[in-house]
């Protein structure tokens, strides 16, 4: 099964950036996440993150490691080191890099 889901994240940054190809920035979402009122503005906001900061994978609207008093500030951003899962935004440039350093889905 991690075959398979490595395999359709690799798919999925493929294909979004090739079906849009203006765009510098993509939102990938799970297709089963409710999604919170200020979804689009945390991204339109987050957005000019990744053009300044060229240390940046990705924004990420979901943390394992969130907590109460971490949640609950909206002010407030946290740089973290791991993988995105549910909601995130990722540029063409990095997405492109990603995809070029795939491991073969038989070597995962």
């Amino acid at each position: 099964i991690i075959n398979l889901i490595s395999s359709h994240f690799k798919s999925i940054l493929v294909e979004v950036f090739q079906r849009y190809p203006e765009a510098d920035k993509a939102i990938i979402l799970e297709d089963d996440l409710d999604l919170a009122p200020d979804f689009i503005p945390y991204f339109h906001q987050t957005a000019p993150l990744l053009t300044s900061d060229p240390k940046l994978l990705c924004v990420n609207a979901y943390s394992y490691n969130a907590f109460n008093h971490t949640a609950l500030d909206p002010t407030r951003l946290y740089r973290v080191h791991g993988l995105p899962s549910c909601g995130w935004m990722v540029r063409r440039h990095v997405a492109k890099e990603m995809v070029s350093k795939w491991a073969p889905v038989n070597k995962v």
